[in-house]
């Protein structure tokens, strides 16, 4: 009986503890930290924002017990002391009540899933990062109500990640993140994971709903927007630019990938205009969706791959007409010489075509060339030799070891590389900068084939048809 009445009276002390002056907005000018306190999933306990002036976010929480309130964030610990309705000190930093938050118009995720994505989906939201970083995010549906694309940016607006988000059996997932209890507001968003830690969203302003360009529905639309400029896919925690481009025709050609400008792979496309069914290498996509500048893809099992448009591009729609087909053939040499000039890249590669006298043989140069540096008694590090820096070399018969990281023979192959000077470098750099302008730019072709099968290419000096009323061929 008398546990009974302690463990009553407990109960009574718990509904006594709850303080309400804590929630609300709060800000301490002199640092510019903005502390938005909110309501919990249960009594006395809640969540925190804090928002520093240089751009830091910290997620934490508040806790009332018997000895009083205090705040935690992240490694910030402490007791509130209350100055009075509008103060209270924390770390030794006085905060003062900018705003009372009320959260008017409260959705749980629960109670009401329909109104709660229409608030997710409303509102651009700030939040924290892993690291603490500043983010800002915004929820769009795809290819149904309940699940979409996430997209991160950072305070600058620069695009920082892509990944899906969804609802299913009450719970919000948001990426790798598993909320379990969530409400919405006009203000916030308010989440629990299953380790009882906050996730806080603030709302920044309110988010217009995008264009949608529906595959099924839009094809011609769809197509034009996927081989227009280039997108961004999030990969490996960076972004790699992705072009599809049309090459056999307008349904197949090459997505072609891009990391920080160098090619780092590539994968044949094709849409089948009898099933819908988009291909990309082995991969299917049942759907295809833009929304706004989101490309999203879904497969039959319902896993879903996001784009984002690369910004700067030059809202070019690239067709067939900007392919050129050039046949291997004895008879056209000189426009494939013409061709495969200068200097190619395919990963951590350079490539270069030498041609021989009669234009059917030659070699393929493949090399790539790795910076080293010799300070003090330590060769400095770089991937081809000495991956964690090298302080002894060791040679033996015609070998060379360096460290224990790597070995070297010397060989007698015969070679047609051969180093440049750093004039030549520049040089052929600047060689190579101003071709691949010109390739960039339509040229006006006339083809002559001779009675032998030889063609000769003849660049005019027009880039259109249009700019030419009649063509005549001369003898004088």
């Amino acid at each position: 009986m008398a546990r009974f009445v302690f463990l009553a009276l407990m109960m009574v002390a718990g509904t006594v503890l709850a303080d309400d002056r804590v929630i609300g907005a709060w800000e301490n000018k002199d640092e510019g930290i903005r502390l938005d306190i909110l309501d919990g999933f249960k009594p006395n306990r809640g969540a925190v924002l804090a928002i520093e002036q240089r751009g830091e976010t910290r997620i934490g929480y508040w806790e009332t017990t018997a000895s009083g309130t205090k705040l935690v964030v992240r490694y910030d610990d402490g007791p509130v002391i209350f100055g009075g309705p509008e103060t209270f000190s924390w770390q030794k930093k006085t905060f003062r009540k900018v705003q009372g938050i009320t959260e008017d118009g409260v959705v749980a995720l629960r109670q009401d899933e329909k109104g709660f994505i229409a608030g997710l989906v409303g509102s651009t939201w700030v939040t924290s990062g892993e690291q603490g970083e500043y983010r800002q995010l915004v929820f769009k549906s795809t290819f149904s109500p309940d699940s979409g694309v996430v997209e991160t940016f950072s305070k600058a607006g620069k695009p920082t990640a892509l990944g899906p988000w969804g609802i299913s059996a009450g719970a919000l997932k948001v990426g790798r993140t598993v909320i379990l209890e969530a409400r919405v507001s006009k203000n916030y968003m308010v989440g629990q994971n299953p380790q009882d830690k906050f996730i806080v969203f603030r709302a920044a302003e309110s988010a217009s709903p995008p264009n949608r360009i529906d595959l099924a529905q839009q094809r011609s639309e769809f197509l034009d927007a996927l081989v227009t400029d280039s997108w961004r896919k999030y990969e490996y925690s960076w972004f790699r630019d992705h072009k599809f481009r049309p090459v056999e025709g307008p349904f197949k050609g090459r997505m072609i990938v891009l990391d920080d400008n160098k090619l780092v792979g590539g994968s044949n496309w094709e849409y089948s205009p009898s099933t819908g069914v988009l291909k990309i290498e082995h991969r299917e996509y049942v759907g295809g969706m833009v929304l706004g500048g989101t490309l999203a893809l879904v497969k039959k099992d319902g896993e879903q791959e996001f784009y984002r448009r690369t910004a700067g591009g030059a809202s070019k729609t690239y067709t067939v007409s900007d392919v050129k087909v050039h046949k291997i053939d004895e008879t056209h040499a000189t426009e494939l010489a013409e061709v495969l000039g200068g200097q190619f890249q395919q990963r951590k590669y350079l490539y270069s075509f030498e041609f021989g006298i009669d234009g059917r043989t030659g070699f393929i140069h493949e090399w790539r060339s790795v910076p080293f540096t010799v300070t003090a008694h330590k060769m400095s590090p770089n991937e081809l030799v000495a991956p964690l820096g090298t302080e002894i070399i060791y040679s033996v018969e015609d070998f060379v070891v360096f460290g224990d990281r790597r070995i070297l023979k010397r060989d007698a192959t015969a070679s047609r590389l051969r180093p440049k000077t750093e004039s030549e470098v520049l040089a052929d750099q600047q060689a190579m900068e101003a071709t691949i302008r010109e390739l960039g730019r339509t040229r006006l072709i006339l083809r002559v084939t001779q009675k032998n099968g030889d063609v000769r290419d003849i660049t005019l000096p027009f880039s259109s048809l249009a700019e030419i009323k009649g063509l005549e061929i001369l003898t004088r």
